[in-house]
């Protein structure tokens, strides 16, 4: 069984390195492992609302017109 969910690279580059991304992630639960270029979720710390949610706001930012003008 898969003990643990990883963030795929191109995600983790275009997420993390807007300003905050890192910390949005961090927040959704996901943790970096010192040396290594993945970002991981242990499966005890996996909160489906907080990813849900966190996917909704990612797919707003991405197809709002208006994100990031106010």
């Amino acid at each position: 069984s898969i003990t643990c969910l990883f963030i795929h690279p191109t995600l983790q580059e275009r997420v993390g390195n807007l300003h905050g991304g890192m910390e949005f992630l961090e927040l959704c639960g996901f943790e970096k492992l010192e040396g290594n270029e993945f970002l991981f979720l242990a499966r005890e710390k996996v909160d489906k609302a907080i990813l849900n949610t966190a996917g909704a706001e990612l797919n707003s930012a991405i197809t709002n017109p208006f994100f990031g003008v106010l």
